[in-house]
């Protein structure tokens, strides 16, 4: 090729380049404004959303929980970062500048529709999935290899088998594990060996879970830490105030119907009490009256020693009921009129 043609056949070359360059660059930027669209359209409709650490989180791992969210209506969308940044300034987000400074790492985002930032977060904290276990890693619990056939062969790998103390035996050209073996204490050190064991044995007692960076809600930031929340004790906490407000309402008698109720029930049971004490008798109060009068008979009856209390029972006592010899017959003490009336006199004056 010469010169001159050899110099119009390179320009030619960088034009067409340069052309599929711009028609490339444009493709792009296009794109991206429509991903920034989305986006900003998705924000407008999302009452709450969840940024997510994907740095050490495996493509398998993230596919599962993406499916589990998806199920319960969420949208999940793994977003880079600087396209999330425009799309949070295009939507002019209340905290959003703010927000932007938490995304360092790839993310996926969790968008709620309708759900608040903490049901949001308890979906998450709920997910969990299996992966093989790495050297030098601790065991999460106690690791099992169960009894059963194996897809490895009988070879070299017995002598592995046996390292580890696990029982084996070759059968019908596989090695069989004779009966299940722990090969790991919960908290001890997994070693080289027997990460790669377990790998091949298909066991994966690592658990993973999914690691929030920020959840947003209203233009209130939120950490990890913040959406843990324990339901049971706010519970309680509620079910305290509402019996605190409730004792309160009822002793100023606000009229509502629930604090009536209690209110006339506590004003009744104090009448009662206060016409017992005073003496009055009536229809309302003459059970109680009998009662704490039979009560009080009885303390003072054990008082003055007409009537024996249980714990008074002698050891004497307990031990003629054993004695096995023959009862001898004994006169039979009778009580004379003048001494029950003494008693009665003693009780009721």
């Amino acid at each position: 090729m010469k010169g001159r043609t050899r110099k119009l056949y390179l320009k030619t070359l960088r034009e067409i380049e340069k052309r599929s360059f711009e028609k490339k660059t444009k493709q792009s930027l296009l794109e991206k404004q429509k991903k920034i669209s989305e986006l900003v359209d998705l924000l407008s409709k999302s009452r709450a959303f969840i940024v997510l650490d994907l740095e050490s989180l495996e493509t398998r791992i993230y596919k599962e929980f993406k499916r589990e969210l998806e199920e319960s209506k969420y949208v999940v969308k793994a977003i880079k970062n600087k396209i999330f940044i425009k799309a949070l300034e295009k939507a002019g987000l209340r905290g959003g500048e703010e927000l932007g400074k938490y995304l360092t790492k790839p993310v996926a985002v969790v968008f709620s529709g309708s759900d608040n930032v903490f049901v949001l977060a308890d979906k998450i904290f709920s997910l969990y999935a299996y992966t093989k276990i790495k050297p030098g890693e601790k065991a999460p619990y106690d690791i099992v290899v169960p009894a059963g056939p194996t897809d490895i062969p009988p070879g070299p790998m017995m002598s592995v088998f046996g390292r580890l103390k696990i029982p084996v035996q070759p059968r019908e050209g596989k090695i069989h594990v004779i009966r299940d073996t722990v090969v790991a204490k919960e908290g001890q050190e997994i070693s080289v060996e027997l990460a790669s064991l377990l790998a091949k044995l298909d066991i994966l007692p690592k658990i993973v879970k999914p690691r929030i960076i920020i959840g947003y809600e209203g233009g209130i930031l939120f950490s990890e830490e913040s959406l843990k929340l324990d339901l049971s004790k706010y519970r309680a906490s509620f079910e305290e105030a509402m019996r605190n407000a409730l004792n309160l309402a009822s002793e100023v008698v606000i009229p509502d119907v629930n604090v009536l109720r209690v209110a006339l029930m506590r004003a009744y049971n104090r009448a009662i009490n206060l016409a017992s004490e005073i003496g009055v008798i009536s229809g309302e109060n003459i059970t109680y009256l009998l009662l704490k009068a039979l009560s009080r008979a009885s303390a003072l009856a054990q008082r003055i020693g007409i009537i024996k209390p249980i714990e008074q029972v002698s050891q004497q006592e307990v031990k003629k009921e054993e004695v096995k010899e023959e009862p001898k017959e004994e006169k039979k003490e009778e009580i004379s009129e003048e001494t029950i009336a003494e008693g009665l006199s003693a009780l009721f004056g």
